[in-house]
């Protein structure tokens, strides 16, 4: 594919602010490292445990209006930085499987951790990128996870038909595809124009084999980075990977039975792929923009908009691209 430009507005709708008291990977993707905070501490200087950055964002475009389905094994929506816009529908969740040697449908337990942190790297208040966003939490299974999860794309498919609203499907579980998975996605894709959003394996393996989600070239495939600029350890290969994110001791929201206030730190490429989709949540809530930002082209702006060749130690075949979240410059067209 060859890439050309077009000229088009694509200047912030609201006012640049600046968000105090921000996680680390929010001021990293909006902000160059070059830029040194007021405070005159550089990003390595200060403890990425606790929220002492500063994130640029367009104050326009927050993920307003935009559906964000976290495709995963639950969210605690009571959590507070969640409560209020993430919902998860009766319906949306496909956690039961049926055992045939009990003849009966029955719920898998899975823990609401996972999800929970996914959802609040990609819309949490104050930690998240897309704030604004309509987050949807679409359960499924791990074991039972290739029916459950069929279904649930099903099912994102006709709440996006339904609702008429851009949408970012994130895919942070790691899964085995087959052919009832492949026409799913392809078949979502198609219906509605959803971006969807997946995870790299977490480890030092081709993550592109033809058993992932990443070999599709319709999804955009997200590895991770660390605070220094280094890539993930361990760090997947892979040519299929489009762009690289923070996922290391990433600060957010933690699902908990006794608490509804609860953070942690989490690493892995599993809160990599959720910035990647706050993002384009942000984007598409932005009405000059989002008319012409079809999966495709939101591919190729991520990796034009990008930050070039600023991460260390990457294996040859992945592109040292990392993540933008401010627009700059022209809006990149997918062409024959």
């Amino acid at each position: 594919m060859l890439l050309a430009l077009f000229q088009l507005p694509l200047l912030a709708v609201g006012e640049i602010r600046t968000q105090l008291e921000s996680p680390w990977h929010l001021e990293r993707i909006s902000r160059p490292y070059s830029l040194v905070p007021d405070d005159g501490r550089n990003i390595w200087e200060r403890d990425i445990s606790r929220n002492e950055y500063e994130y640029r964002y367009d104050n326009g475009a927050r993920g307003t209006g935009v559906l964000a389905f976290v495709l995963d094994l639950g969210v605690q929506n009571s959590q507070f930085t969640l409560q209020g816009h993430t919902e998860t529908p009766p319906e949306a969740d496909f956690s039961r499987f049926y055992d045939r040697w009990f003849h009966k449908y029955m719920i898998l337990e899975e823990p609401l951790e996972h999800g929970t942190a996914v959802a609040g790297v990609l819309g949490g208040r104050g930690i998240g990128v897309a704030p604004e966003a309509q987050m949807i939490s679409v359960r499924v299974g791990r074991l039972y996870g290739m029916i459950s999860i069929v279904s649930a794309i099903q099912y994102i498919s006709h709440r996006i038909i339904r609702d008429r609203k851009p949408a970012v499907v994130n895919f942070s579980l790691g899964t085995r595809l087959n052919h009832p998975f492949v026409r799913a996605i392809l078949r979502l894709q198609a219906l509605t124009n959803a971006h969807i959003v997946s995870a790299a394996s977490n480890s030092n393996g081709n993550t592109c084999r033809f058993t992932s989600i990443n070999w599709l070239h319709e999804v955009i495939t997200v590895s991770g980075t660390d605070s220094d600029d280094n890539y993930i350890d361990p760090g997947p290969s892979g040519s299929c990977i489009d762009i690289l994110a923070p996922a290391v001791d990433i600060p957010t929201a933690r699902a908990s039975p006794r608490s509804d206030v609860s953070m942690l730190l989490v690493t892995g490429n599993s809160v990599a792929a959720p910035l990647v989709s706050g993002v384009l949540a942000c984007w598409l809530s932005n009405q000059r923009l989002a008319p012409s930002l079809n999966p495709p082209r939101a591919k190729a702006l991520l990796r034009s908009n990008a930050w070039h060749d600023e991460i260390h130690d990457l294996p040859r075949d992945v592109p040292n691209l990392l993540l933008r979240s401010v627009l700059q410059g022209n809006l990149p067209n997918s062409s024959p």
